[in-house]
């Protein structure tokens, strides 16, 4: 929670129209005196409730609406609405809470998944710039590259450099991976991923900002099938396996992987 109002801090000191229109009520500033700036920590009854207090109070909603224009994260509104429940002391995340916890990969992680078909290797490395140079060039003999796009991104910026679109880099890096030497025998298959958050987002954020050549307006499906041609046509080497996704989606995302990993053992077998 102080996190949003310390990166609200740091854009109004360049851009003063960020300044908020609405105080903090006594309520509120009480309550963020009490929530640790940083974690790890527990969240206990009562934080739980200096918590709520913080989220109710509008100036609080307020910075959040400029989400976009901000490095906060999506799933902070979903936490805190139901921070009462987290604050419970017999409290057990469901497999959504799992889901929508999300954290910064660096380095490269192997997890070895044994199914009725073999066994897989996945190997789930860092996108972000400073990660790229330590894997790149580690899977001249992998079978396939899964790419997650985050296409909700179109109006958010880079936390390394805030003058570059997340979207647009996206698009880069896929062009980048996806005609690489090191993956030319690859299966690409790409997921269009937080779909969820792309449709609602949409209502609000025109998509012609990020493509002034859209001429969809808010139609959900017309900014999906830019965006599938958009960063299909940016693969000359191979054919592209494009999916949407939302990884909420805990059933469609099983029978996706099960579909795919069909696919991968197909194309494997061919070679």
């Amino acid at each position: 929670m102080k996190t949003i109002l310390t990166e609200h801090a740091k854009r109004c000191e360049k851009d003063t129209t960020f300044a908020l229109s609405v105080p903090l009520v006594d309520d509120a500033k009480a309550a963020l005196d009490a929530v640790p700036m940083y974690g790890p920590f527990i969240v206990d009854h009562k934080m739980a409730q200096d918590i709520g207090v913080l989220w109710s109070d509008p100036a609080i909603k307020r910075v959040y609406e400029t989400r976009s224009k901000l490095q906060i994260p999506d799933m902070c509104a979903y936490f805190f609405d139901k921070v009462d429940i987290v604050g419970e002391e017999d409290f057990l995340p469901s497999n959504e809470d799992i889901i929508r916890c999300t954290f910064r990969t660096t380095g490269i992680r192997e997890i070895e998944l044994e199914l009725p078909v073999g066994l897989f290797k996945v190997v789930d490395v860092g996108g972000q710039r400073s990660e790229r140079s330590k894997w790149i060039h580690c899977f001249e003999l992998c079978s396939a590259v899964i790419f997650f796009g985050a296409i909700s991104e179109y109006d958010q910026v880079l936390r390394e450099d805030n003058t570059v679109n997340r979207l647009e880099e996206t698009l880069k890096l896929f062009e980048e991976i996806s005609n690489s030497r090191w993956f030319r025998d690859c299966t690409m298959i790409l997921f269009l991923n937080k779909i969820d958050l792309f449709r609602e987002k949409l209502k609000t954020a025109p998509f012609k900002s990020f493509a002034p050549d859209y001429e969809g307006g808010e139609c959900f499906d017309a900014a999906c099938r830019y965006l599938k041609g958009e960063f299909e046509s940016r693969c000359t080497m191979k054919s592209v396996y494009t999916n949407f996704t939302s990884v909420i989606d805990g059933t469609s995302v099983k029978q996706l992987f099960g579909n795919l990993t069909d696919l991968v053992l197909r194309m494997h077998l061919e070679k």
